[in-house]
C-alpha cells in the first residue's frame, strides 16, 4: 500500500514538473516573438572599430548553439571592404573559423594604432560653439574616445604618456619621426621614453654635424692644400691647418705617380696595356680606383666618349691621319653653337638658374595642361616648341619670319599660334602670340641637382617646384611680357646662392651657385641658351660637303635633287596605296561607315601604314594596321585580346616531313586572312580612316575581314583552316591530315613519295580550300610533273617555274627547287677589323637554323661565348687573345661554304645500333609527355610490342582497351615503386619492417605493389581506398597523375583532388 501511494506521488509531481517546462517554453517563445530581431555588427576595416565589433560579434553568436562553420559564414557577411580581403582565400570549415578570428586579431588588434587614433580623434573634435547643441555634440564624442580608452585598461599614466608622444611627434619633422616610432613600434611610449629619445637624437645630429664640419676643412675639392691661419690676439700665436695627402703609389711600378703617368705603362702596346689593366683589375676610365662603379672621373675618351681612358683607345691609323687631315683643313671657328658650346675652361664654371616656371595652358578643346615655361628680358620674341603646339591642336598661322641669335645665326620660322597662360597660384592670365620652333634650348638647369641645400624658406610658393629637375622648356616668355610678370620684391639667400624674385607665378629662382655650395663630385658644363638655328641652309650644307671631301660631279643643288628624288618615290608609293585601299573595298572587304559623333568612343580606329616588299612576287605592297596603338585610355585593341593557343603544327616537325620524301611541294593560300569575316558587332573596333586626296572629307570604313596587326588574327585564321580540315575529315581524309599537319599559317608545305600522287592531293586539297573561299596559288615543285592544272580557271601566279638554281623561300629557309637542296643566306663582315663579343653575337644570331643542319657549325660560336663570358670580357672590347681570334677564324670558313664544295649525297657505308648507358630510358619517357594519358598510351603500345616479341602469335586489335590502359599506368606505377622506393620493397620481401622514420604502414600487395595501411582497414570501403599505392612526390609520374585528375574533376580544391586520387 506504502509503494502505492509512493508511485501515486510521483506520477502526480513528473506531471507538475512537464507542465512547468512546457509553461517555459511558450513564455520563451512568447518573448521571441515580441522582441526585435538583433542584427549581426559589421566591420569595415578600421582599427577603431575592431575591439567593440569582435567583441559584439562573439557575444551574438556564442549565445547561438551553431557549428563554427556557420560562425564563419556570419564572419564572412559581417566583414566587408578590406577586411573581407584578409579571410577571402579561407574556405569555409570548422578549422578555419578560428584562423580566420586569428588573422583579424593580428591584422587589426594595434593597440598602439588604436590609441593614437583616439587621441587624434580627441585632437579634431570641432571647436565648441555657444550652442548647447555644439557642447553637446563635443561631450559626447570626447567621452566616447575616453570610454574606449579606459575600456583597453589603460592606466592614466600610459594614457598620459600616449598624449605626450602624440604631440611631440606632430611637431618633429619627418626623419626624426620617423625614428621615434621605429624606436618602439609596438610599445606606448611613455613620458620618460620620449624624453630620453629626444636627448639621444640630439646628441647623434650634434655628433654628425662636428663629423661633417671636420670633413669639409680637411678634404678639399681643389688642387693642393687647403690651409686656414687662425691667429690668437694674445700670444699672438698662427696655426696652419692642412690637409693631409695620401701617399702615392703606382699599381705597376710601385713608383711615386699615378699608372697614366707611369713610363713603363706608356711603353706597352695599346692590347698589351688593355691586357695589362685586366689583370691589374683596375677601372678603365681613370686608371686608379678598383672598380669602374668608384670612378669618379667625368671625361671619357676623347677620341670615341666610350667609358675608357685614352690610353687605351683602339682605331685604325687611316681613320686617325684622315680625321687629322680635316681638322687641319678646316679653317678655324669662333661661332658660338646654338644649342650648347662646352667652355674650355671648366674650373671656374657655377650653375647658373635661369627663370622658370610652372604654367597652365589650354587646347582647343579646353583642357588645361601644366607646361614649363622660361622668362628672358632679352628675347624680343615668345616661342613655343613644336612639340606643344601640336599637343594643343590650335589654329596655327602661317608666318615667313628670320629669327637671328648669337653670332647672327639665322634660323626661318613659318608658323605662330596664340596661346592662353594662366598662373597657377593667381588669377592672372594672358593671351599671347608665340612663334612655332622645333626645339627652345637644352635641359634647364644643365643637371640635376638636390634642392634641399638652398634651404629654400618654407612659407615661399615657388613658380617652379621643379626647378633642380633638369628638364626641357615649352614656352619662352620675351621681354613684352616680362617686365609685366616681375615684381619687387626679392629675396637674398646668401652668398653663392640664386636670389628669389617675385612674380604672377610665384617666386622664381635665378642667380649663379657654385658647385661647392650643391656638394657636387663633378665638373659643370657651360652652356650658351639661345634660339637660333646652327647657320642657314646652304652655308650648313657647303659645311658638311668641306668636312667630308665630298664635292658633286655638277652644280645641281643637293636639296633639290633630295626633293626630286622624295617625290617620285612618294608619288608612287601613294598610288599603289590608292589601288590597295580600292581593291579592299571593291571585294567587300571594308565598307565605308556613317558615325555618329556621340558614338565616336565606342569605335576603335587603327592606324595603318604600307610595307614595301621588293622580293615578293604576288604582293608588293601590303597595308599594315597596328592594333598596338594607345588610345586615350592608356589601352590598344591588342591590349584586351588574347594570342590564342598554337592548333597547327610546331615548325621543326613540318620542315622534317618537307625532307622525308624526294617530291616536294609549295603553296600559298591567297590572301587568308581577308577570306574570313568578322562577325558584324565586332566590325567596330577595327575602323579606319582614308581619303584620296586633300580635298575630300576623311570617310571612316569598317574592315569586314580579319586584320593584319591584331593580335588575335593569327589564331582566328589558323583555327578556320583547323575547322575546315574537321569538316572535310569523313569525305577526304588525306586532305584533312594535310591540312593538320603541312600547314603553316598560309603556306602548305609537303612532300610525298611520287610526283601522281603529290599532284592527285593538290588537286583534292585545292578542291576543299576552294568550297571554303581560300584559293591556293604560287605552286613550286622540284618535279613539275607533280604541279596541278589551274583548269577552266586562269589564275594569276597560280604555279611558278623558277629557273636553274634559282631560289624561293620555304618557311624561312632558301630552297633551291632545282637541283632540290636548301640554303642558308645570310650576311657578315668577315674583314671585320676590331673582333668584340658583342660582334660575335651578332653573327651568330643572324644564321636561322631551325632544323639544326649547321648546328654543329654553330655550337662553336657558342662555345666561343661561353669563353669569352668566363674572361669576363665587355661586349665592346677588343679580342686579345689568339688562341679566340684563331677559333672564330676557323669558325667563319666553316660558314663559308658553298653548295659544290661539299658532296652532294650522303652515302651509308655501316650501320650500328648504339645503345646507350648513361641515360635513364624510363626517366626520359616519363619527362617527355605532359598528360598522363598520352603517355598511358605510348607504354601501352610498348608493352603490345614486348608481348608480341614473346608471343608472335597474340593479336591485338587496332584500337587501345581500357585493360590495356590500366595495365600500363600499374606497370608505370610499379617501375616508379622501384625506382623511389627500392630499400623497402627489398626490407618487406625479406620479411622486415621498413625503416622507422617512414610515417606509413607501407606493405606489399599480392601483385608486389606498394600500398599504405591504416585504421580504416575494418570499414566498408572497397581495397584500394582502404590501402592506396604509394606515390613519390619527386617523381614526374605523380605530377602527371595529379594533373589529370584535377582536370578531370574540373579544377577542384586540395582536399577533394586528394580524395579522389586516393579513391583510385
Amino acid at each position: 500500500m506504502h509503494k502505492e501511494q509512493s508511485n501515486l506521488v510521483n506520477e502526480h509531481h513528473a506531471q507538475i514538473g512537464g507542465e512547468s517546462n512546457k509553461c517555459e517554453r511558450i513564455l520563451q517563445t512568447t518573448l521571441q516573438q515580441s522582441l526585435p530581431r538583433l542584427s549581426l555588427p559589421t566591420f569595415h576595416g578600421n582599427f577603431i572599430d575592431y575591439l567593440p565589433f569582435i567583441d559584439n560579434f562573439k557575444s551574438m553568436v556564442d549565445r547561438a548553439n551553431i557549428s563554427n562553420s556557420q560562425n564563419f559564414f556570419h564572419l564572412l557577411s559581417c566583414v566587408k571592404e578590406g577586411a573581407k580581403e584578409v579571410i577571402a582565400g579561407l574556405l569555409p570549415s570548422d578549422e578555419n573559423y578560428d584562423v580566420a578570428l586569428a588573422l583579424l586579431e593580428t591584422r587589426y588588434n594595434k593597440p598602439k594604432l588604436i590609441i593614437q587614433a583616439h587621441i587624434k580623434n580627441i585632437f579634431d573634435l570641432k571647436p565648441v560653439t555657444k550652442s548647447a547643441s555644439s557642447l553637446r555634440e563635443f561631450t559626447d564624442n570626447l567621452n566616447k574616445n575616453v570610454s574606449c580608452l579606459h575600456n583597453m585598461k589603460l592606466t592614466d599614466s600610459q594614457i598620459a604618456g600616449a598624449l605626450f608622444s602624440y604631440v611631440v611627434s606632430n611637431k618633429l619633422d619627418s626623419e626624426t619621426k620617423e625614428k621615434f616610432k621605429m624606436s618602439n613600434p609596438n610599445e606606448i611610449p611613455s613620458i620618460d621614453n620620449t624624453v630620453t629619445f629626444l636627448q639621444n637624437r640630439v646628441q647623434l645630429l650634434l655628433d654628425i654635424h662636428a663629423d661633417n664640419t671636420l670633413e669639409r676643412n680637411f678634404q678639399s675639392r681643389f688642387n693642393g692644400a687647403k690651409v686656414k691661419v687662425n691667429v690668437n690676439n694674445q700670444n699672438k700665436r698662427v696655426v696652419l691647418l692642412a690637409n693631409e695627402q695620401k701617399q702615392i703609389k703606382c699599381i705597376l711600378c710601385s713608383g711615386s705617380h699615378h699608372l697614366p703617368d707611369c713610363s713603363d705603362f706608356k711603353q706597352l702596346s695599346i692590347e698589351q696595356r688593355i691586357k695589362k689593366v685586366r689583370e691589374l683589375k683596375t677601372c678603365k676610365n681613370c686608371l686608379k680606383h678598383p672598380s669602374k662603379y668608384n670612378c669618379k672621373l667625368y671625361a671619357r675618351c676623347s677620341h670615341c666618349k666610350n667609358f675608357h681612358h685614352d690610353l687605351l683607345h683602339l682605331s685604325n691609323a687611316s681613320n686617325e691621319s684622315q680625321g687629322l687631315s680635316i681638322i687641319n683643313n678646316d679653317a678655324p671657328s669662333n661661332n658660338v653653337h646654338a644649342e650648347r658650346n662646352e667652355c674650355n675652361d671648366r674650373s671656374s664654371v657655377s650653375l647658373t638658374l635661369l627663370a622658370t616656371a610652372q604654367v597652365a595652358v589650354k587646347n582647343n578643346q579646353g583642357e588645361t595642361f601644366n607646361v614649363r615655361a622660361l622668362l628672358v628680358s632679352g628675347s624680343t620674341n615668345n616661342l613655343i616648341t613644336k612639340r606643344l603646339a601640336n599637343k594643343l591642336n590650335l589654329k596655327q598661322d602661317a608666318i615667313e619670319v628670320n629669327v637671328a641669335g648669337v653670332n647672327l645665326n639665322k634660323i626661318k620660322l613659318t608658323n605662330s599660334v596664340n596661346i592662353s597662360i594662366n598662373s597657377l597660384c593667381s588669377n592672372y592670365s594672358r593671351t599671347i602670340n608665340c612663334f612655332i620652333i622645333e626645339k627652345i634650348t637644352s635641359l634647364v638647369p644643365a643637371i640635376s641637382f638636390n634642392k634641399q641645400n638652398l634651404r629654400i624658406p618654407p612659407h615661399i610658393q615657388l613658380a617652379d617646384s621643379k626647378f633642380n629637375e633638369a628638364s626641357e622648356i615649352d614656352i619662352l616668355i620675351g621681354a613684352s611680357y616680362f617686365y609685366e610678370i616681375i615684381g619687387n620684391n626679392r629675396i637674398s639667400m646668401g652668398r653663392h646662392l640664386p636670389i628669389l624674385i617675385e612674380s604672377k607665378f610665384g617666386y622664381v629662382l635665378t642667380g649663379d651657385m657654385s658647385p661647392q655650395v650643391l656638394s657636387l663630385n663633378k665638373t659643370l658644363p657651360a652652356f650658351v641658351h639661345c634660339c637660333v638655328g646652327e647657320l642657314t641652309l646652304n652655308n650648313n650644307l657647303s659645311k658638311l660637303w668641306e668636312l667630308d671631301n665630298v664635292r658633286p660631279k655638277d652644280q645641281i643643288s643637293l636639296l633639290s635633287e633630295e626633293e626630286r628624288n622624295a617625290k617620285f618615290i612618294l608619288g608612287e608609293t601613294l598610288e599603289k596605296i590608292k589601288t590597295r585601299i580600292k581593291e579592299y573595298e571593291n571585294l567587300k572587304h571594308m565598307t565605308k561607315i556613317n558615325i555618329n559623333p556621340s558614338e565616336l568612343n565606342k569605335y576603335y580606329f587603327l592606324p595603318h601604314h604600307p610595307v614595301l616588299r621588293a622580293d615578293s612576287i604576288t604582293t608588293k605592297l601590303r597595308i599594315v594596321f597596328d592594333g598596338s596603338a594607345k588610345t586615350t585610355t592608356g589601352l590598344s585593341i591588342n591590349d584586351c585580346q588574347k594570342n590564342g593557343p598554337v592548333v597547327q603544327n610546331d615548325l621543326f616537325s613540318i620542315l622534317i616531313q618537307f625532307r622525308e620524301h624526294s617530291v616536294a611541294i609549295i603553296a600559298d593560300c591567297e590572301k587568308l586572312y581577308r577570306q574570313i569575316l568578322v562577325s558584324p558587332e565586332d566590325r567596330r573596333y577595327q575602323t579606319i580612316l582614308w581619303r584620296d586626296n586633300l580635298n575630300e572629307m576623311v570617310s571612316a570604313y569598317s574592315l569586314n575581314t580579319v586584320t593584319y596587326g591584331c593580335k588575335s588574327s593569327s589564331y582566328l585564321s589558323t583555327r578556320c583552316l583547323k575547322q575546315l580540315a574537321e569538316e572535310c575529315k569523313e569525305s577526304n581524309k588525306s586532305v584533312s591530315e594535310l591540312i593538320n599537319k603541312s600547314l603553316y599559317v598560309d603556306d602548305l608545305i609537303y612532300s610525298g613519295v611520287d610526283a601522281v600522287s603529290v599532284k592527285n592531293l593538290m588537286c583534292e586539297t585545292m578542291k576543299v580550300f576552294g568550297s571554303a573561299g581560300i584559293p591556293l596559288r604560287k605552286f613550286i615543285s622540284n618535279v613539275p610533273a607533280a604541279l596541278p592544272k589551274p583548269g577552266q580557271i586562269n589564275v594569276e601566279y597560280f604555279t611558278i617555274n623558277l629557273k636553274e638554281t634559282e631560289t624561293t623561300k620555304a618557311l624561312r629557309l632558301q630552297w633551291v627547287p632545282q637541283p632540290d637542296v636548301l640554303k642558308y643566306s645570310f650576311e657578315f663582315n668577315a674583314a671585320q677589323d676590331t673582333i668584340t663579343k658583342r660582334f660575335i653575337l651578332s653573327t651568330i644570331a643572324r644564321v636561322f637554323d631551325s632544323i639544326g643542319l649547321i648546328s654543329p657549325i654553330l655550337v662553336k660560336g657558342k662555345i666561343l661565348m661561353q669563353k669569352l663570358w668566363q674572361d669576363k670580357l665587355g661586349w665592346d672590347d677588343p679580342i686579345i687573345d689568339e688562341s679566340s681570334k684563331q677559333y672564330w677564324e676557323s669558325l667563319l670558313q666553316d660558314l663559308h661554304v658553298t653548295y659544290d664544295e661539299r658532296d652532294s649525297e650522303m652515302k651509308v657505308t655501316k650501320q650500328i645500333t648504339v645503345c646507350q648507358t648513361d641515360n635513364d630510358v624510363f626517366d626520359t619517357l616519363v619527362n617527355r609527355f605532359s598528360k598522363l594519358l598520352r603517355l598511358q598510351k605510348v607504354f601501352a603500345f610498348i608493352l603490345r610490342i614486348s608481348e608480341r616479341a614473346k608471343n608472335k602469335e597474340v593479336r591485338f586489335n587496332q584500337v587501345l582497351t581500357s585493360e590495356e590502359l590500366e595495365t600500363a599506368l600499374l606497370k608505370l606505377v610499379k617501375i616508379c615503386h622501384i625506382r623511389c622506393f627500392n630499400n623497402e620493397i627489398k626490407d618487406l620481401m625479406a620479411g622486415h619492417n621498413v625503416s622507422r622514420s617512414s610515417k606509413l604502414k607501407a606493405f606489399l600487395d599480392a601483385n608486389e605493389m606498394l600500398c599504405v595501411g591504416g585504421r580504416i582497414k575494418n570499414s566498408d570501403l572497397n581495397y584500394d581506398q582502404i590501402h592506396p599505392f604509394v606515390l613519390s612526390q619527386r617523381h614526374a609520374l605523380t605530377l602527371l597523375i595529379i594533373k589529370y585528375y584535377y582536370a578531370k574533376n574540373l579544377h577542384c580544391g586540395s582536399d577533394h583532388l586528394l580524395s579522389v586520387i586516393r579513391e583510385k
